[in-house]
């Protein structure tokens, strides 16, 4: 009797909750140094794809700011400012943007994409807003850490970035009406980090005409690289009056107020576009080799040698995990399904292609 009278509960079920949370930031934190093993070239150039893509799905009217001052990189959008789930779901590296909850449908298909940013430097500062009850807080230079390589010193710096972000809420600065705008701001500290954010601005003049026209959601990028500014709008996108049946579109993109002619055909529910390889003279034109042929609103960095000159995209293709391209071929049961339904979307995209050139 004595005995049992001198159990203390209280630090029992203290010992049961931190044994539960240290368990819960192992898997956070393993999880992220699995994803750091796996970077390749391909990772920083789906980096920006990445953050192009959380910005997009944070508003229909995404102006975004790439920055390559300095060595460095950062990112700006004028997406909704996170909220403390979004914010905490970020510094565990979980998939939590709004999913129901947001009137804007998301693309994202991956939490763990985010994590390809990180070649930029596995430490970043985020200045934005965080809105919570009707309250803008400031979040200012805040750091994300995620430099250690083993999980126990990863796992300290993700539970500290969770109690920054409560003290935040308790003390942090209160802003009136502010301006809606993110930045992440990426600090390289090795040789490596460096020439990913280098290999990442190649071939963005390439590839930004063919995402604005697209992506509805993007309306503005610019390019700030060796002190020179390059600003792409979206114009206008409308549709060719033909007597061939086509749903042909013509899509104006501004270069810093040069403007560049792409058309493209859109099937008749709008799950496909083939953008084409014909510019405003009407005369045909070989896309660069370096260019990705598929794209899931944003290019699958890896399907250059996909074999076409024309440029696929599709709202239902099912990528492969690093996002290189789609399941076609294999002898996988588990993807099996999913290599069907691609098979399916190219050969329906080789028709609308097949039947334009046939018509032309």
């Amino acid at each position: 009797m004595n005995e049992i009278s001198t159990i203390n509960r209280n630090d029992i079920v203290n010992s049961a909750i931190i044994e539960s949370e240290l368990s819960d930031l192992k898997q956070h934190a393993d999880k992220m140094i699995r994803g750091f093993e796996n970077f390749n070239n391909y990772s920083s150039n789906r980096a920006i794809w990445e953050l192009v893509q959380n910005a997009c799905d944070l508003t229909t009217n995404c102006e975004v700011i790439l920055d390559y001052r300095n060595k460095g990189f950062s990112f700006t959008h004028n997406g909704k400012p996170f909220t403390t789930k979004s914010f905490i779901s970020l510094i565990k590296q979980v998939s939590g943007k709004y999913g129901e909850e947001s009137e804007i449908p998301e693309v994202g298909k991956y939490g763990t994409g985010f994590l390809t940013t990180h070649t930029f430097g596995r430490k970043f500062r985020i200045s934005s807003i965080l809105e919570a009850d009707k309250t803008f807080f400031e979040i200012k230079d805040f750091l994300i850490d995620r430099s250690p390589k083993e999980w126990k010193a990863l796992s300290d710096n993700i539970r500290t970035q969770k109690d920054n972000v409560y003290s935040l809420i308790k003390e942090g600065s209160i802003l009136i009406n502010p301006e809606i705008k993110t930045t992440f701001t990426f600090l390289p500290e090795s040789k490596q980090e460096l020439d990913y954010i280098i290999e990442s601005s190649k071939d963005l003049e390439d590839y930004i005409p063919i995402v604005l026209t697209i992506n509805d959601r993007l309306k503005k990028v610019n390019i700030i690289l060796d002190e020179t500014e390059t600003l792409f709008e979206l114009i206008s996108k409308e549709k060719v009056v033909n007597d061939k049946g086509v749903n042909l579109y013509k899509t104006i993109i501004s270069k810093d107020g040069t403007n560049k002619v792409l058309y493209s055909i859109i099937e008749n529910n709008a799950e496909i576009e083939v953008i084409l390889p014909i510019n405003e003279s009407l005369e045909l034109f070989q896309f660069p080799e370096r260019v990705a042929r598929l794209f899931l609103y944003y290019p699958l960095i890896g399907s250059e040698d996909f074999g076409l000159n024309f440029v696929i995209n599709c709202n239902q293709f099912l990528p492969t995990e690093p996002r290189d391209g789609i399941h076609l071929k294999s002898n996988k049961d588990q993807v099996k399904e999913q290599e069907e339904e691609n098979q399916r979307i190219i050969e329906k995209a080789s028709q609308l292609i097949f039947n334009f050139r046939e018509k032309d």
